[in-house]
C-alpha cells in the first residue's frame, strides 16, 4: 500500500464523507490515526507513506511492515527498541518498522520490484497475486467451500438449483484466475467528493487470460461519453470477442446447476449472445443508480458497425427461445421509443424482474 500524500488524502477523505455526514467527517482526524501507530506522533504526514505485507511460507499471518519518513530517526529507533520490536532500517528519514513479531528486517540493496512504476493516485495497492496464490492457496479454497454452504443454505425452500455444481466450476474458473494472474494494482482516487477506483491486472504470457489482456486500450475516451447523473460508474477494457475456453467451461458448468429444460434455453442465450459480442469493441462501460422506482442501469461499448450490432441484439429479443427464458426467469423486457442525446440516437429498454422467481 503506497499513500504519497497523507494530509491531501486525509483533507479529501473529510471533504468527502462530509457530503454525507459532517459529524462524522469531524471524527476523522490525523491525530486519531496516528495514535494507532507505534511512530505516529514522529511520522512527517506530507511524505510517502508506505505498508509492505511481508507473507508467511507456512501460510500464517502475514505481517506489516511500514515505511515512513519521521521528524528523529533515533527517537524512532528507541521506540521500537522499548516496544521489544526488532530493529528498524534507516534510510534518510525514513524507516521501516515490523508491526509485530518476526524477524529483524534488513535493508536491501535494490528497490523492490513491487515498487517499480508505481500508478499515479492518492492510495495506490498492488498485490502479487502469483505468490498469494502460492502461499494461501488452501485457505482460499477454504472460502470456496464456506461460500458453496452459505449459498445453499440461502436457498429458498424448493428451489431447483443445485449450488454444489454451481461453486464447482466457480472455484475452478477462480483457480484459472489465480493461475493466470501475475499482479493486480488498485488505485484510489478523490476529487470533489467523487472517489474513482481503477484496477490493473497483469497476466502471464500464454495464460488462458492472455488474449483477453491483450485487447486492453486506456479507457479515458469512454469515460466522457458516459450518462451523466448516474452515482455508480464502471469502466473496463479487454478484448471480448471471442470466449475463452476457460470462461465457457465456467458457464456450462454453472449451467448443469440448473434443470435440463432452463440450462437448454440458458444456453441458447448464451450463443445468441455471442453474436451481437462479435461485434462490440474493446471500451466497456455502465453507470447505475438506485431509487424509489428501481434500479437503473445503463450499459455503453464502443463498436465498430452499430448497425450490426443493433439488428443482432434485436434478433436476440425477438426469438422464441429468449421470450421463453424470460418467462421462467421472472422478466420482462418493454422497449421504449429512441430518443435523442447529444445528437446521438438512443435506444430504451426497460426490465421488470421478479427475484423470487428467479430464484
Amino acid at each position: 500500500l503506497y499513500v504519497p500524500d497523507m494530509n491531501g488524502l486525509m483533507k479529501k477523505v473529510q471533504e468527502t464523507v462530509a457530503i454525507f455526514d459532517a459529524d462524522a467527517a469531524s471524527e476523522i482526524t490525523m491525530d486519531e490515526m496516528l495514535k494507532q501507530l507505534p511512530i505516529g506522533d514522529l511520522m512527517d504526514t506530507g511524505k510517502p507513506v508506505a505498508v509492505a505485507l511481508k507473507m508467511d511460507p507456512e501460510g500464517g499471518e502475514p505481517v506489516p511492515t511500514l515505511i515512513a519518513s519521521v521528524t528523529d530517526t533515533a527517537a524512532a529507533q528507541e521506540r521500537a527498541k522499548g516496544a521489544r520490536m526488532p530493529e528498524m532500517p534507516v534510510s534518510g528519514s525514513y524507516v521501516a518498522m515490523l508491526l509485530g513479531q518476526g524477524e529483524p528486517l534488513v535493508k536491501a540493496d535494490e528497490p523492490s520490484p513491487m515498487v517499480k512504476d508505481l500508478p499515479t493516485g492518492d492510495l495506490v495497492v498492488r498485490a502479487n497475486l502469483a505468490q498469494l496464490r502460492e502461499t494461501f492457496g488452501e485457505q482460499i479454497d477454504g472460502m470456496f467451500e464456506e461460500a458453496r454452504g452459505q449459498m445453499d443454505r440461502n436457498l429458498p425452500p424448493g428451489s431447483p438449483l443445485d449450488m454444489s455444481k454451481v461453486m464447482e466450476s466457480m472455484t475452478k474458473g477462480m483457480k484459472t484466475f489465480m493461475d493466470s494472474a501475475e499482479g493486480l494494482d488498485i488505485v484510489v482516487g478523490v476529487d470533489g467528493g467523487v472517489v474513482n477506483l481503477k484496477g490493473m491486472l497483469t497476466v502471464k504470457a500464454g495464460s488462458p487470460m492472455d488474449g483477453m489482456a491483450k485487447g486492453a486500450a486506456n479507457v479515458a475516451p469512454l469515460a466522457d461519453r458516459l450518462p451523466a447523473g448516474f452515482p455508480i460508474a464502471f469502466l473496463f477494457s479487454g478484448d471480448f470477442t471471442d470466449m475463452p475456453e476457460w470462461v465457457e467451461e465456467l458457464i456450462n458448468g454453472i449451467l448443469e446447476a440448473y434443470p435440463e429444460d432452463l440450462a437448454r434455453l440458458m444456453k441458447t442465450s448464451m450463443e445468441k449472445q455471442s453474436e451481437f459480442a462479435g461485434t462490440m469493441g474493446n471500451l466497456h462501460g455502465a453507470v447505475v443508480k438506485m431509487d424509489a422506482d428501481g434500479i437503473a442501469f445503463s450499459a455503453n461499448s464502443r463498436v465498430e458497425d452499430a448497425d450490426a450490432y443493433f439488428a443482432a441484439w434485436e434478433d436476440y429479443y425477438q426469438s422464441k427461445e429468449i421470450d421463453e427464458l424470460m418467462a421462467k426467469l421472472g422478466m420482462e423486457m418493454q422497449t421504449l421509443p429512441p430518443t435523442t442525446v447529444a445528437g446521438v440516437e438512443v435506444r430504451h429498454q426497460r426490465m421488470a424482474i421478479d427475484f423470487e422467481k428467479m430464484m
